[in-house]
């Protein structure tokens, strides 16, 4: 095999580059605003670079969130057998024209019930209805046989609602927004009860 001291220069925008020596690879980072000078004894080399790149974006398209879901749903499968998602509702409507006026509206999977919206307008409220809401989808969700339920809220008066319906704190971040706390609970169906200390 012919070899040879090999010295050259990179001056060059910033990047990456794989320096290919004989199967093996140095990565080199370099600046623009600096000659990188490399002396190799060996095998004359190629200078290729990197088949990837990261880039920011803030206008996605819905199908590349895809590409990056169905291989890490397909793993999570295999790791912890299938989620068995199904949507559940309970709606408030009208009688006369069956119009949505609140409700709640979450989801099953991992036999556990997740509320992510619970909202009573307020001409209906303090009437309970807050409180039907919540035990008609842990109703529905017993029957799928799960296990729990668990939500989250940034409302102080909606963490005490929640708590006083057997809900308890499991986490909470702080200043999410600013000054403000957003607050985790979740709740052990009776059958399957264990003790659980607030966070």
């Amino acid at each position: 095999m012919f070899r040879s001291a090999l010295r050259f220069s990179i001056l060059a925008e910033p990047t990456q580059y794989h320096l290919t020596l004989s199967g093996a690879f140095w990565m080199c980072n370099h600046d623009f605003r600096r000659v990188m000078t490399i002396t190799w004894m060996g095998p004359l080399m190629s200078l290729a670079p990197l088949p990837y790149r990261i880039e920011i974006t803030d206008k996605p398209a819905p199908h590349e969130r895809d590409m990056l879901a169905a291989p890490l749903l397909a793993y999570n499968e295999v790791l912890l057998g299938a989620p068995g998602i199904h949507p559940v509702a309970a709606l408030i409507r009208t009688q006369d024209d069956a119009r949505v006026l609140g409700g709640l509206w979450g989801r099953t999977s991992f036999q556990w019930l997740f509320v992510e919206l619970l909202f009573v307008p307020g001409s209906l409220r303090g009437q309970g209805l807050g409180t039907q809401l919540l035990a008609a989808a842990e109703n529905e969700a017993r029957a799928r046989g799960c296990l729990g339920a668990w939500l989250d809220t940034f409302s102080p008066d909606a963490c005490r609602f929640y708590k006083q319906r057997g809900y308890r704190l499991f986490g909470v971040i702080a200043d999410y927004p600013a000054g403000n706390t957003r607050s985790f609970l979740s709740k052990r169906f009776p059958a399957q009860a264990r003790p659980l200390e607030d966070f």
